[in-house]
């Protein structure tokens, strides 16, 4: 279970210790996609994770 951190700067685990997450984001491939690159750019995330069929 997360938890803020008794400071309250930071998510902690259910030991109390940090917990950390890295998210995968698009912003700045977005901007160096034409058009169609960026049509098919969810397409093929989703695919990558699972969630759909190409």
């Amino acid at each position: 279970m997360l938890k803020m951190h008794a400071n309250g700067r930071f998510l902690a685990g259910g030991d109390g210790g940090p917990f950390s997450y890295l998210a995968d984001t698009a912003r700045a491939r977005l901007q160096r996609l034409d058009r169609e690159e960026t049509n098919h750019y969810p397409k093929d995330r989703a695919c990558a994770f699972g969630r759909t069929r190409r």
